[in-house]
C-alpha cells in the first residue's frame, strides 16, 4: 500500500493503446506486423464466428481453405493461440512469425518423438 495516488491521464484511450495486442502481453517491443492465415476447410468457419482480433478480415475464401489477415504485435499469447490449434492454421506471412512457430513445434516434437 502506498499514499500515492494514480491519476489516469485525461487524454488516454484505452482501446487505441491496446489496439495492436492480442490480449495480456503487452510488449511493445515487438512491432506491429501484418499477418496473414490460413485456416483450413474447418477451421475458416471458425474464424469467421470468432475472429482472433478486431483487426482480422477474410482476403481469399475457398471450399478448401481461407486466408485472413490480420495487423497486430506477435506476442506469446498470439503465438500460443495460433498452436493451440494445431495443423488447422498456417502462418503464411510473416516468415519471422512462421519461423517462430516452426522452432515451438520442433521443440514439441522432440519431447514427444521417442514414444
Amino acid at each position: 500500500m502506498t499514499d500515492t495516488c494514480f491519476t489516469l491521464p485525461k487524454d488516454f484511450d484505452a482501446k487505441s493503446y491496446f489496439s495492436s495486442f492480442f490480449g495480456i502481453v503487452l510488449d511493445k517491443d515487438i512491432k506491429e506486423e501484418r499477418i496473414v492465415l490460413r485456416a483450413d476447410r474447418y477451421h475458416q468457419h471458425y474464424l469467421r464466428t470468432l475472429p482472433l482480433h478486431p483487426s482480422q478480415r477474410e482476403i481469399y475464401t475457398s471450399d478448401e481453405y481461407a486466408d485472413f489477415e490480420l495487423h497486430l504485435r506477435p506476442t506469446y499469447d498470439f503465438c500460443m493461440e495460433l498452436l493451440k490449434v494445431g495443423a488447422m492454421i498456417e502462418v503464411l506471412e510473416p516468415q519471422s512469425l512462421r519461423h517462430q512457430l516452426h522452432g515451438c513445434i520442433k521443440d514439441m516434437w522432440r519431447i514427444y518423438e521417442n514414444d
